[in-house]
């Protein structure tokens, strides 16, 4: 397993409201370097959720490695960009429920992570790993799930849950 995970504010925002599942994941990481995209961390007022998490931006990545990403890839905002070059760098993760952001990262053999033998790309990919876990149980995975999505976010069926 990777070392270093780069969490995309896509899964922060989702978890903003339910920061107990969020704060359940990490704990469960302790031993690893969790990153987040600094401003937008900030800029979203996301502070609480960054607690435990290694803030960056992009000072924090070579400029050429920001740029052949952002030039080859211009759809992708700063943060994504940020957060893949990093993970670029150091040989880590990606995790996004963006999924252009997550195509991106594959093409840079960047990938999502694997706990516990099974993929944990993003927002359902945590709660499927905290129910795999025993932390929480389907029926708890599948209310946050709907809570997330009926305050506006956007998820993938909650179905995937099982």
């Amino acid at each position: 397993m990777l070392d270093i995970i780069c969490i995309d504010t896509t899964i922060l925002v989702n978890f903003k409201e339910e920061e107990k599942f969020f704060f359940m994941f990490l704990e469960k990481l302790s031993e690893k370097t969790k990153v987040a995209y600094r401003e937008e961390v900030e800029r979203l007022g996301l502070q609480k959720l960054s607690d435990n998490l290694t803030l960056i931006d992009e000072e924090s990545v070579s400029f050429e490695e920001f740029l052949k990403i952002k030039t080859s890839f211009p759809q992708l905002d700063d943060g994504e960009t940020c957060l893949i070059a990093y993970a670029v760098e150091k040989k880590g993760c990606f995790m996004s429920d963006d999924k252009k952001a997550r195509k991106v990262g594959k093409r840079k053999n960047i990938f999502p992570c694997c706990l516990k033998k099974l993929e944990v790309g993003g927002t359902l990919g945590i709660l499927r790993f905290l129910v795999k876990c025993g932390k929480i149980d389907c029926k708890e995975a599948k209310s946050c799930c709907e809570r997330i999505k009926q305050r506006g976010n956007y998820l993938p069926s909650c179905s995937l849950l099982g």
